[in-house]
């Protein structure tokens, strides 16, 4: 005798009316974070290449954490760099300040909305925290949402700046 099993996958289905709005706005930051992502990652290895530095790993650091490491490294190191030393390491504050919300809102599950004024949405985040996982429950609202891609948008103007003042000082490929 065969068993045929089908499963069906009905996602959104019994949404409120306004989850699009959130849905989006998640959408505009995956985006936005990935454009970054890859200008970031392109620009610490133009500026690796003009201060000749050798990274602690064996390549370029893949994660966010040790591409900023590296980044501070070399503008705290390389008296090439020192002219805009001040503006990459308040740029890199503000990218651990964004990679952190970044990371919770795609790392996390994503269990549903809370009504009220303003509705909000809801979800569980699961880190390490030394030798311990920590779980840990958000609510963010849409203005939440709108701020945190604020912050990234922010993050890639200041980026194109640093590309464009680095590639003025010291030509292409930055």
């Amino acid at each position: 005798m065969k068993v045929s099993i089908t499963a069906k996958s009905v996602p959104f289905h019994d949404e409120p009316d306004y989850a699009s709005e959130f849905f989006e706005e998640i959408g505009r930051i995956v985006a936005l974070w990935g454009r970054f992502d890859m200008q970031f990652t392109e620009l610490v290895l133009a500026v690796s290449r003009v201060t000749e530095h050798k990274f602690d790993t064996i390549g370029p650091p893949v994660s966010l954490k040790g591409r900023l490491k590296a980044w501070r490294k070399m503008f705290n190191t390389y008296d090439r760099l020192s002219e805009f030393k001040a503006g990459a390491l308040e740029f890199a504050s503000a990218v651990s300040q964004s990679g952190s919300n970044r990371n919770v809102i795609m790392h996390s599950h994503w269990e549903g909305f809370d009504e009220g004024d303003p509705p909000k949405i809801r979800f569980r985040n699961v880190r390490r925290g030394g030798d311990k996982f920590l779980m840990t429950t958000y609510t963010i609202n849409l203005d939440q949402l709108v701020e945190a891609r604020q912050e990234i948008d922010n993050i890639n103007i200041m980026l194109v700046s640093l590309f464009w003042n680095l590639g003025s000082r010291f030509g292409a490929p930055i």
